[in-house]
């Protein structure tokens, strides 16, 4: 493990940067290759639909533990936790034969996903000065926004030419390198860490004392409505324009690419 003080920045900002991008493709991924999932493995619109939900559910719990269990243990091990269970979940989507198999790897991946979802943001705060972590946490989520762009068109492209499987395969390398990158270069910060022990009853004091300010709770809702949007509007876009409109699965992969 690096020393925090002999550590390059710019390694451990394209380590989390990579960790984010491909977080944030096989999760956008999803969208535009739903119908060929339901084809292959014979489910109607209903359970197609509850594949994003379980990862979004599950993501949602696995974040809200793992962000204190981090204040705990250290943001270092979550982030290599998180890199590492996303990586093997993207590869074993890969053997998923049917429906029970998949659901359950995409709950599995929403958990690692969880995870570096809150290590990623806590880690510049304890890593990075005060005067560089908006420098810092831009570039990193820099890495969403792209993940958004490119996981849409490569996976239609993908999907449509060899299979709904090919494209978790392709985000799962990325990933894993994302992983060794944060093992081998990824120090943890120096910060002091937690030292009360994480009960259920902690954790929901923790919470309490984050929520009794109206600017987390009016950051809360800001997230809550932005991301609901985001999420109806790509959920539903693919497949209605292939369903409705008659567009092509390579149709939709150059709208994305060039809209985003």
């Amino acid at each position: 493990m690096t020393n925090p003080k002999t550590s390059n920045p710019y390694l451990i900002l394209f380590a989390l940067w990579l960790m984010m991008f491909s977080a944030s493709s096989q999760l956008i991924i999803m969208v535009p290759i739903l119908p060929e999932i339901a084809e292959t493995l014979g489910v109607n619109a209903f359970w197609r639909g509850m594949l994003l939900t379980a990862y979004a559910l599950s993501l949602g719990v696995s974040a809200l533990i793992t962000g204190p269990a981090s204040d705990r243990i250290g943001r270092r091990l979550i982030l290599l936790y998180g890199t590492a269970l996303m990586a093997v979940t993207l590869v074993l989507h890969t053997v998923a034969e049917n429906y029970v198999l998949l659901f359950s790897m995409r709950l599995l991946a929403g958990v690692g996903g969880g995870m570096l979802t809150s290590g990623s943001v806590a880690y510049v705060g304890d890593y990075f000065p005060y005067e560089q972590r908006g420098w810092a946490n831009g570039w990193v989520m820099s890495g969403t926004a792209f993940g958004q762009v490119a996981g849409i068109p490569i996976g239609k492209v993908l999907a449509t030419g060899f299979g709904y499987r090919w494209p978790f395969l392709m985000f799962a390398l990325p990933m894993a390198l994302s992983a060794v990158l944060i093992w081998r270069y990824v120090p943890q910060p120096d910060a002091e860490l937690d030292e009360k022990r994480l009960t259920p009853s902690r954790l929901v004091e923790k919470y309490r004392n984050v929520l009794q300010g109206s600017d987390a709770v009016n950051a809360v809702a800001s997230y809550l409505l932005m991301f609901s949007g985001f999420g109806l509007f790509t959920s539903f876009l693919p497949s209605w324009l292939e369903s409705t409109v008659g567009v092509s699965g390579y149709e939709i992969a150059l709208l994305f690419a060039i809209g985003g």
